[in-house]
């Protein structure tokens, strides 16, 4: 099995700590020390997990020494270079980044739009007591 070298290249590849890696798989330090020093194996689940995230096949992550091959096949795809995971890696990255600030701006024109509201309904309310004080300094004056 190459599980513990395919994962060690796949983390020096695309630049990351391993805490940075276990935070995208939801591993802590001591799992992934376990399967890069090869004394664990991770479950089913999160060799699915890594192998949809870099486009790989179970069957390639733990079988084959991906930093041997020029290219890897990908699920019956075309074939792209690593390089490429790097690329999609950043552009997955951008899209998360892009939703969290639509799903942010989304929520401060909520905030905004009920603090509009909750500033006309103090204007209404003073206009009310305003015109209110007018009605009773003008009967006042008669």
């Amino acid at each position: 099995m190459k599980i513990a070298e395919n994962l060690q290249y796949l983390i020096g590849n695309e630049g990351v700590s391993n805490d940075a890696f276990g935070r995208i798989f939801n591993l802590n330090r001591g799992a992934i020390g376990a399967y890069l020093a090869n004394k664990a194996k991770p479950k089913i689940e999160t060799l699915q997990k890594i192998s949809d995230y870099y486009k790989i096949s179970i069957d390639n992550l733990v079988n084959v020494e991906i930093a041997s091959l020029n290219k890897v096949h990908l699920n019956n795809m075309s074939s792209v270079t690593l390089d490429d995971f790097k690329i999609e890696s950043f552009t997955k990255q951008i899209s998360k980044k892009q939703e969290q600030f639509l799903e942010n701006r989304e929520f401060m024109l909520l905030i905004t739009s009920l603090v509009k509201e909750q500033n006309y309904r103090k204007l209404a309310e003073k206009v009310e007591e305003l015109e209110a004080e007018i009605k009773i300094m003008r009967t006042t004056k008669k």
